[in-house]
């Protein structure tokens, strides 16, 4: 993977083989980018697909996600990842309270879970949500071939000396998207 600074801060991640292009753009940029209208016009609406695990960094992507949207009139999908067990998502999520449920039980309130904490984040219209189960990367991958335009992911910021680490979720997309990545980095001391 090649990366590279250019003129208007941003930082392009290209990969050697045919996998297309993702952006990283770090809080002056994503500035910058707004004030300079760098984002043009866009044919038809981009469909866009936002990785969410309901971090800061997570709220920051869907942030960047719904600016463009917007530019775009474009629809925008939040996805969340969870995991394949009912208890390791009830104790990942730190619902020690729906582990009291019996097994299939556990599944309908863990569901109901997700979707209250999706709901709320998807509160636009053209907004919608998905719930998936399995790895994050693997998952977004997958749902990011059913035909959007765009993945936009959050990554968190981990200072000047390794600004050009990327998570292992975001770097593992990169590499098995089949559409173009913003990566939208955590804004310095959050």
């Amino acid at each position: 993977m090649l990366q590279r600074a250019t003129p208007g801060g941003l930082i392009e991640l290209h990969h050697s083989s045919s996998r297309p292009t993702g952006l990283a753009l770090d809080a002056t940029s994503l500035t910058q980018v707004r004030r300079s209208n760098r984002i043009r016009e866009v044919v038809s609406p981009l469909r866009v697909l936002v990785g969410v695990d309901f971090s800061p960094e997570s709220r920051a992507a869907v942030r960047a996600a719904r600016d463009l949207v917007k530019r775009t009139s474009g629809d925008l999908t939040l996805a969340h990842v969870r995991p394949v067990s009912d208890i390791r998502a009830a104790v990942v999520e730190e619902r020690g309270d729906l582990l009291r449920h019996p097994s299939g039980g556990l599944a309908r309130a863990i569901t109901a879970h997700y979707d209250e904490r999706l709901g709320k984040m998807a509160r636009r219209e053209k907004e919608s949500y998905r719930l998936l189960r399995g790895d994050p990367a693997p998952g977004l991958c997958r749902e990011a071939a059913r035909g959007y335009d765009l993945l936009v992911m959050g990554t968190r910021g981990r200072g000047r000396g390794t600004a050009f680490l990327l998570g292992s979720t975001v770097q593992e997309a990169l590499h098995r998207s089949p559409i173009p990545i913003v990566v939208v980095p955590a804004r310095r001391g959050s």
